[in-house]
């Protein structure tokens, strides 16, 4: 007879019952990513959850953390008696991200990419760092006509400057 469910038992049942319950968000804190909840219940009972982690803070390196908005309903789930954290979220505030990989958001043919420390904003017709190279090139390449000498003007005076933004929408923009 295997003994497999008995070594599951094992490993798993460190006396602590995992639960989870749905709570409305009272105040977050962002520089602790914690928050403090209330359980929604059904008997008028009022209880405060205090310091509750949003997020699994196992890598501390590469943060993810999502921030709920103020009286919205989470649920919170307990990993140990002392433990809970935010494992589902209804209505989210902000997100914050540290990555230390590339990363892909996709909303059909909208996306915002990360790779290699630049940015892509695009959608199905158009990329943020296309417009931005178009609009410096327009601006580089202006001409104004002179009133008093009926001439063209040159390259504008301060035409480094709209290369060294140029540079710097590169650097920034996949």
């Amino acid at each position: 007879m295997s003994r497999i469910p008995e070594y599951l038992k094992m490993i798993v049942d460190e006396g602590d019952e995992i639960y989870s319950i749905f709570c409305r968000v009272e105040t977050v804190n962002k520089e602790t990513n914690t928050c403090q909840v209330q359980p929604i219940r059904n008997d008028g009972t009022k209880i405060k959850l205090e310091e509750v982690q949003l997020g699994s803070q196992l890598d501390t390196d590469n943060d993810f953390i999502i921030y709920p908005e103020l009286d919205s309903v989470v649920l919170v789930t307990w990993i140990s008696s002392q433990d809970a954290f935010i494992s589902l979220l209804g209505d989210i505030d902000e997100i914050l991200m540290k990555p230390n990989n590339d990363f892909n958001i996709q909303n059909g043919g909208d996306f915002l990419l990360y790779v290699g420390g630049k940015i892509q904003i695009a959608n199905q017709i158009e990329s943020l760092k296309d417009i931005l190279n178009d609009l410096m090139t327009a601006i580089s390449t202006i001409t104004v006509t002179s009133i008093s000498g009926g001439g063209v003007t040159s390259t504008p005076n301060n035409f480094a400057v709209f290369d060294l933004l140029d540079v710097r929408i590169n650097n920034l923009l996949k």
